[in-house]
Order: C-alpha cells, then structure tokens, then sequence
C-alpha cells in the first residue's frame, strides 16, 4: 500500500504534499524527509480510518513524486477494515465468525488498537479474504 508524495524544496525545506491526500502537508529539512513523509501519511491514513473514510486509490507516481509506502500495521488494518466495510456484516457476526468476543472484533477493527498480525489475518480469513505480504527492495 504506497501513495505517490511530492517532495519540494522551498525556503531550505522540504515541502511534502499529497494529491491523494490534501490535508497531508508537512516539512522537513532535507536530511530525514522520507520518515517525516511516511509518518504524515501513516496518521493521515489512521485519520482516514477513524472518520470511516475510504482510502483513495494509489496511481503511480508522477514525474515530480515519489511512491512512500504505508506502515505495515496500519496497511494491514486498512485493508481488514474496507473488507469488512464491504462485507456488510456487523461486528458481531465478525466475531461469531472468528470465534471470538465482540470485544476481540471492535479492538481488530479500531485503527489506533496494536493488533497482532495473527488477529489481523483472522479477521480476513473469516471474510474470505487473506492478506499477502511481499518483501522488496
């Protein structure tokens, strides 16, 4: 999960800016301006998540943006919640589908709750669903 972000430099900053994103807007000096832009992104997503927003579509980045990936755990969380949002159930069949207390489904489906993967990955199986992880360069 990578959103493409514009890196600018102005006034001896780094301007971070997002198309997808429009509130996300951050500085930064030249030196760590990939983890300010991936921090920025990690609470805009999370905020996107606790407002019940669905998340835009990635694109690929273009000539003057650079693709910058989502947390694992907050990429993990996302996709868990929109499948959820999409399967219509309530959290209580999510549960009863896990094998779980309601409780377990509500802490796996708030954003800001460190879930552990296992849980996580139950929860999408439960909605017929798997999350796939790829390491890369």
């Amino acid at each position: 999960m990578d959103y493409p972000l514009i890196f600018r430099e102005e006034d001896g900053d780094t301007v971070i800016r997002s198309r997808h994103f429009p509130e996300l807007l951050t500085f930064s000096d030249a030196t760590n301006s990939l983890a300010i832009a991936e921090d920025a992104l990690d609470v805009v997503v999370l905020t996107y998540l606790e407002k019940g927003l669905d998340l835009p579509e990635s694109s690929e980045p273009g000539e003057d943006e650079v693709s910058v990936y989502v947390p694992i755990s907050t990429a993990m969380k996302a996709l868990v919640i929109q499948a959820f949002k999409e399967a219509g159930i309530s959290k209580v069949e999510l549960a009863n589908r896990m094998g779980v207390a309601e409780t377990e489904a509500r802490r796996i489906l708030d954003p800001h709750y460190g879930t552990k993967p296992d849980k996580i990955e139950g929860a999408a199986k439960a909605m017929g669903k798997r999350l796939i992880v790829e390491l890369a360069a």
